[in-house]
């Protein structure tokens, strides 16, 4: 792939043409970090990859997204069409949202995680039929929200650790 780097594009074209290679790439690397997802969904090309659990593998999936927001930093949403202003934004909300960084950064230190309502109740199946009308805020909190390991049956050593590492990786 030929890296068109947006600061040294000018104009409307260059800028698109930037972002449109940022989009690809950012699916890329969604599609390799979680190729069974990409199955499921019928993206060709990963029913045969396995995910790479590694902490080098989840640094460098961290390091690609970083560049990927700096490079996406440096387009002016301004300068695109309609279109591309949609995926500009599309994109800007990817890297707002640190689920996948969270979890990763919490994996790294043995604390598993995990995303146990991605359907929001409205929506399940037993209920859809009653069409209930539409709830944007819980349909996007669905996409925030991450499960931790903390209940009654937890040590407070076991919560406290959770709660110093959700602590240092928002730098609190």
């Amino acid at each position: 792939m030929t890296t068109i780097d947006p600061d040294r594009q000018s104009g409307p074209a260059g800028q698109a043409a930037a972002l449109a290679e940022l989009a690809e790439r950012h699916f890329e690397l969604a599609m390799t970090a979680a190729p069974f997802d990409a199955t499921v969904v019928g993206v060709d090309g990963y029913d045969a990859e396995v995910p790479d659990l590694s902490e080098e593998a989840a640094a460098r999936q961290r390091d690609a997204l970083a560049e990927l927001q700096r490079r996406l930093d440096a387009i002016d949403p301004e300068a695109l069409d309609g279109q591309d202003r949609i995926t500009h934004a599309m994109l800007r909300r990817a890297f707002e949202d640190r689920r996948a960084e969270l979890a990763a950064f919490l994996k790294e230190r043995g604390i598993q995680t995990g995303v146990h309502y991605p359907v929001p109740t409205h929506r399940q199946p037993a209920v859809e039929h009653f069409a209930p009308s539409p709830l944007p805020v819980t349909e996007r909190l669905v996409d925030e929200i991450l499960t931790l390991p903390m209940s009654a049956d937890h040590e407070d050593e076991e919560i406290d650790r959770v709660v110093a590492a959700v602590r240092e990786f928002f730098g609190a």
